[in-house]
């Protein structure tokens, strides 16, 4: 039934000399009822025209059970076929589904509405400048040499100040990861105090189990925060939004830098990232954040490069690392030269990272001592082993200046000449 509105519109239209298919479709209504109200204007005077009946106020049976479904409702998180099993186990109550849920609709906007409220407040969390960087993977398909093709990222963030460094991987293999990271020191200028990273396999060996806040870092991975001095954190299984700012950035840097854009090749690639980083992503307004904020990641980047500690080391990737036990006079051997450990060290297994220069030795996780390769080396000659212990030598003879020099000291002319000439 047309309100009474609507009728006068039906008849305005009519006078207009509008056919009654052209009203129908303006009203959005079948053409027969438009036909009901056609000729009204014919009507006798004083009779009454037809107005749409109101239908009768009525009262939910639901309606005394209000606090009960409002408490149900919450509990379970919005879920109202569990509402409805409990309004049957509990009241002996039989409602339909559709019904609970129509009823429970107001409840539902509220919840959604709070339930909003507390996401946010979750998500926005600050922290100090220099404590936190946060890194993640992300993958997309992008035209490149005229191929479309999988391209992976790897992406860090800065927690305080938001700044993001992208590069461009083969894949997502352990070692890509930790040069993404290494590349994210240099790009940055400096390392945080911790590291915040998934549950990807390249670097937890063991997630942690639920309610628990203990993992299992994979060995090299663990290595790695340990050479550069920086602590490892995971964040909790299937809850991504403990790194939700780097999570946020992956999809930032997939929209905005990479959507819709064809590249030569990988190396075009990369530096459309290395110039929409310095134009784009540094220069960008974020929201928010408290309204005493700098919103700028360039200008909060000035603030927190001052709390960001060195990484000039060689790169990790470059260290051989071994596993070596050390003798029973707590000497440890490496390229068949001696380093002194600690007595306490005599004969305990060690894991051992090798550069050009530097020697550091670790048990388990705990560092024990570095050596300088050339300078640390334990110095032996052979004088212990060519005399008799009076000073007698025990075969031969040579002179005292080369005695007292020490078979290793000698200069290599002296091989040579023994050997009959250079190698």
């Amino acid at each position: 039934m047309l309100s009474f509105q609507e009728i006068q519109k039906v008849l305005q239209w009519k006078a207009k000399g509008w056919s009654q298919r052209q009203a129908a479709k303006r009203l959005g209504i079948n053409r027969r009822t438009v036909r009901r109200y056609w000729d009204l204007d014919q009507l006798a005077d004083g009779e009454p025209w037809p107005i749409q009946q109101k239908r009768p106020n009525r009262v939910s049976k639901l309606q005394k059970y209000k606090k009960f479904l409002e408490d149900c409702f919450n509990q379970h998180a919005g879920n109202c076929d569990v509402v409805r099993q409990r309004l049957k186990a509990e009241k002996n109550i039989s409602v339909p589904l559709r019904t609970l849920q129509h009823f429970m609709k107001p409840y539902r906007q509220k919840w959604l509405e709070e339930r909003e409220k507390n996401s946010k407040e979750i998500c926005f969390i600050e922290t100090p400048p220099g404590s936190f960087l946060q890194i993640d993977f992300g993958s997309m398909k992008l035209a490149v040499g005229k191929l479309m093709m999988q391209v992976h990222l790897f992406v860090a963030t800065l927690g305080y100040s938001r700044r993001i460094y992208v590069e461009v991987t083969e894949n997502e293999s352990q070692n890509f990861w930790l040069r993404g990271i290494e590349d994210s020191f240099r790009y940055f200028g400096g390392k945080t105090r911790f590291i915040l990273c998934d549950n990807a396999k390249a670097l937890v060996f063991k997630p942690a189990a639920p309610g628990q806040r203990q993992c299992t870092f994979n060995d090299k991975y663990a290595a790695f925060c340990s050479y550069w001095r920086i602590t490892p954190i995971a964040s909790m299984p299937r809850y991504p939004q403990s790194k939700g700012k780097v999570e946020r950035m992956v999809q930032y840097v997939k929209n905005n830098a990479l959507r819709g854009y064809e590249f030569e090749s990988f190396g075009a690639l990369q530096g459309h990232l290395e110039k929409w980083l310095r134009d784009v992503s540094d220069e960008r307004v974020m929201r928010n954040l408290p309204p005493e904020e700098e919103p700028v990641p360039r200008k909060r980047f000035e603030v927190e490069k001052k709390y960001l500690k060195p990484a000039d080391r060689p790169s990790f990737l470059t260290v051989r690392e071994e596993y070596r036990r050390v003798d029973a006079k707590a000497l440890l051997t490496v390229d068949n030269e001696h380093y002194q450990l600690p007595a306490t060290m005599a004969s305990h297994q060690v894991r051992v990272q090798i550069t050009d220069q530097e020697i550091r030795v670790f048990e388990g996780t705990n560092y024990i001592q570095a050596f300088n390769k050339s300078l640390d080396a334990v110095k032996h000659t052979m004088f212990d082993r060519i005399t008799d212990g009076k000073g007698d030598l025990l075969f031969g003879a040579t002179s005292e200046e080369a005695l007292q020099k020490g078979s290793l000291d000698r200069d290599l002319l002296e091989y040579e000449e023994v050997a009959g000439g250079s190698f």
